[in-house]
């Protein structure tokens, strides 16, 4: 889980300034948000050293599991961390329903994700409806177990941005939007692939 990520972003938008006991004292962030603030209070990272850090007081979850959506959209923290306290996670989401109007759940984890504003370029869709204009709702690439709103029509360069954009037999390398031919089977190492393919840099099975 890109929890580290999550956390930043959690905590940039935190709200300081508390009547928790726990607020105002030192702490050491965790990627995982399971740091030594007690209560209601979560870590802040120094913005100068992300090492060091404050405890700055979260709202509690309400009594049903709920939290306020607010203009960023915000999840309890119970069933996706463990804390003393269950916490409103701002900015981030599990599902569209803890997003604001006009913006839906998109996955970072698999158990979390952030609010993005819906029909947008690679916002989630599950059918051409979710889509603006000139974009159709596709897989981001063969096997993908979700679709996100994009443009069908490969780059002008020649480059790629979705597998949509390769021949049959092809897939688009994301590290180099490039068209590789081969199976694009998810590889650790070229003992993964068929006979005839080699593991790419960003884990794909293509044919040299």
């Amino acid at each position: 889980m890109r929890l580290h990520a999550l956390m930043l972003l959690t905590l940039a938008l935190a709200a300081c300034g508390s009547n928790d006991e726990e607020a105002g004292r030192s702490c050491t962030p965790s990627p995982l948000l399971d740091d030594d603030c007690g209560g209601t209070s979560l870590c802040v990272p120094d913005a100068d050293d992300p090492a060091v850090g404050t405890c700055a007081q979260m709202r509690a979850c309400d009594p049903d599991g709920s939290c306020p959506v607010g203009s960023e959209g915000a999840v309890c923290s119970e069933g996706i961390v463990e804390r003393e306290e269950a916490i409103c996670l701002r900015g981030l989401c599990s599902a569209s329903s803890d997003c604001p109007s006009g913006f839906v759940y998109d996955s970072l984890s698999g158990v979390v994700g952030v609010c993005t504003e819906s029909g947008e370029v690679d916002a989630p869709c599950e059918s051409q409806a979710d889509c603006g204009r000139g974009l159709e709702c596709l897989q981001p690439y063969r096997g993908a177990d979700f679709s996100v709103c994009g443009d069908p029509t490969p780059p002008a360069d020649g480059s790629c941005l979705y597998d949509v954009h390769c021949g049959a037999g092809a897939f688009c390398e994301f590290e180099t939007d490039a068209c590789l031919n081969g199976s694009g089977m998810y590889c650790r190492a070229d003992e993964d692939c068929m006979a005839n393919e080699l593991c790419s840099r960003n884990g794909s099975c293509y044919v040299p």
